[in-house]
C-alpha cells in the first residue's frame, strides 16, 4: 500500500507577482527567501513575512532613503515591534539578512560622549589591568555611568577635576533613597574604583576614594522595615492607652503614699 505525501506548499512569487515590485524587498526577494530557507525558516513563515513585507515596504519608502541601513530597520522594528509583530520579525530577519550580505548602507560612526569615552577608559582598566569577570564588570560600568549622569559631565567636563567629598555625599545621600545599605556597599565599591583609577591618571588632585565611608552591615542584621500606616496607628493607640492609664494612677500613689514597685504591680 502506497502512502501519498502532502503536497507542501512552497513559497514562490511569479515574476509579475506585486511582491518584486516593493521597494527595497523586490530585487532581493528570490536571495532573501533562499536564504531564509537555509536559516530553518518554515514555509509558513516565509508566507508571513512576505505579506508582512509590503506594510514593511511602504513604511520604509516614507524615510525617503534610497538604501537602507542600520537605523532605517533599528526605526521600523521600534515602530511595529508593539503594533504588529509580522512586521517586526520581518524587519529582524532581513536586517540580519542584508548584514550577512554586506547590502546596508555604511553609516557614519557617531561621536561619543564625554561621559561614554570615561566609561570607555574605566572599562578596559577593568578587564586588563584588575581582569574583573565580564557581569562585575557590567554592574561597575552601570553604577558609574549613574554618577556621571549625576555630576552633567557631558556638560561640564570639569566635574570630576573640580569634584570634592560634598559632591560625592550628596551623590550617595541621593542614592540612599532607593538603595538599601547592602546595596550601597556596591555603589561605594565601584566609587572607590573608579575615584581610585581617576587618581592614578591624574585627574584627581587628592585620593578621595580614600576618605569615603562604607557603610556597614552585620550577618544576619535585620533592617527596620517600613510599617503601614493602620499598623502604626494601633500601635499609637494601643501606647497611649497604656500611658493614660500610668498617668491615671499617679494621683491616687500621691494620696495614699503608695510606692513605684506597688503602683507598677497594680497597673500590671
Amino acid at each position: 500500500m502506497k502512502t501519498q505525501t502532502p503536497n507542501l506548499h512552497i513559497v514562490q512569487p511569479g515574476p509579475r507577482s506585486r511582491y518584486r515590485k516593493l521597494l527595497f524587498i523586490g530585487p532581493i526577494l528570490d536571495s532573501f527567501l533562499a536564504w531564509l530557507r537555509v536559516q530553518g525558516y518554515f514555509e509558513s513563515t516565509l508566507g508571513n513575512y512576505l505579506k508582512a513585507s509590503v506594510r514593511l515596504a511602504r513604511w520604509l519608502q516614507k524615510r525617503g532613503h534610497h538604501t537602507l541601513g542600520a537605523d532605517d530597520l533599528r526605526a521600523a522594528y521600534d515602530f511595529f515591534r508593539h503594533r504588529h509583530s509580522d512586521t517586526a520579525a520581518t524587519c529582524r530577519a532581513l536586517g540580519r539578512f542584508l548584514s550577512a550580505h554586506k547590502l546596508l548602507r555604511a553609516e557614519r560612526p557617531k561621536r561619543l560622549l564625554r561621559s561614554e569615552r570615561q566609561i570607555q577608559i574605566f572599562e578596559s582598566h577593568l578587564r586588563e589591568v584588575r581582569g574583573l569577570a565580564d557581569m562585575t564588570v557590567a554592574a561597575h560600568l552601570g553604577r558609574i555611568r549613574i554618577f556621571l549622569r549625576f555630576l552633567k559631565f557631558d556638560e561640564r567636563p570639569t566635574a570630576i577635576r573640580t569634584l570634592n567629598l560634598d559632591r560625592i555625599d550628596t551623590f550617595l545621600r541621593r542614592a540612599a533613597r532607593t538603595n538599601n545599605r547592602f546595596s550601597l556597599q556596591h555603589i561605594v565599591a565601584s566609587l572607590r574604583a573608579f575615584l581610585r583609577h581617576q587618581f592614578s591618571r591624574g585627574c584627581l588632585h587628592e585620593p578621595l576614594y580614600q576618605q569615603i565611608d562604607m557603610p556597614r552591615t552585620y550577618r544576619l542584621e535585620r533592617l527596620p522595615k517600613r510599617c503601614h500606616g493602620t499598623r502604626w496607628s494601633r500601635c499609637c493607640a494601643r501606647s497611649i492607652k497604656r500611658l493614660s492609664a500610668d498617668y491615671a494612677i499617679l494621683p491616687c500613689c500621691t494620696r495614699r503614699h503608695v510606692t513605684a514597685s506597688a503602683a507598677q504591680n497594680s497597673s500590671a
